[in-house]
């Protein structure tokens, strides 16, 4: 590969995710979601600059048969 910009990119963040675990390449990503990752080895943050985004993470659940069920395993990890 001459060049990064050449290599894989994944729209999936859990293919990404992955993929770092694996030793592949670098990823940037919300340390709310990678923090059990990094607690526990799997990832490694190189730097201990940290940036905050203006962006929200948004966990939705559809009408259905779960739903209850969902919205509750949801509740213990979002306050």
């Amino acid at each position: 590969m001459a060049r990064p910009e050449d290599g894989p990119r994944f729209s999936l963040y859990s293919m990404a995710v992955d993929e770092a675990k694996a030793g592949v390449g670098v990823l940037i990503g919300h340390t709310a979601l990678l923090e059990n990752a990094v607690a526990d080895g799997s990832l490694v943050m190189p730097f201990k600059k940290t940036v905050k985004s203006q962006i929200a993470l948004i966990a939705g659940v559809a009408d259905g048969p779960f739903e209850t069920t969902l919205r509750s395993l949801l509740s213990t990890f979002i306050p």
